[in-house]
């Protein structure tokens, strides 16, 4: 078959096929890099309107923390589904695979820890006890801090003892 008898699809695959891998590899690669950059945006957009909407702490943590970790979690997912698109066959890169999935599970909890604190930390600075500074003023401990179950959220307000 020659090129002028293939249709122009075809004609465009047997044209990629000339190009060496690392220009595919490379194209490919901005291309995720590209598509998280839309996502944060997207998701930095939508988040911050619900946010606002919602007036919540929690909602605001949220809207400030997963933005960026969904763009990383996006490229990686896209150059992990690109990886199955090399054509070797090495056991490299079921390695690579598995530490892609690894990584992706670690940003999740990375994800939920800094939820996480930074609703603590805005908890903490809208307490009545709070002053103005973000670190709480020297009281005595009130209901809201006391108890066992409450010591870490107690010291991370830095209620005295």
């Amino acid at each position: 078959m020659t090129p002028s008898s293939l249709s122009s699809g075809a004609g465009v695959l047997f044209s990629l096929d000339r190009l060496p891998f690392w220009s595919v590899a490379a194209v490919y690669v901005l291309v995720a890099l590209l598509l998280g950059v839309v996502v944060r945006l997207a998701t930095g957009r939508s988040l911050a309107r619900i946010a606002a909407h919602r007036r919540t702490e929690l909602s605001r943590a949220i809207a400030t923390t997963v933005p960026r970790p969904a763009a990383v979690a996006v490229v990686l997912v896209v150059l992990a589904a690109g990886l199955r698109l090399v054509p070797r066959e090495d056991p490299q890169l079921a390695q690579v695979h598995r530490l892609v999935a690894i990584v992706l599970a670690l940003l999740g909890v990375a994800v939920m820890m800094r939820v996480a604190f930074r609703s603590i930390f805005r908890w903490c600075r809208s307490s009545p006890r709070a002053s103005g500074d973000g670190r709480s003023a020297p009281v005595e401990r009130d209901a809201q801090c006391s108890g066992s179950s409450n010591l870490g959220l107690s010291l991370l307000c830095g209620a005295s003892n």
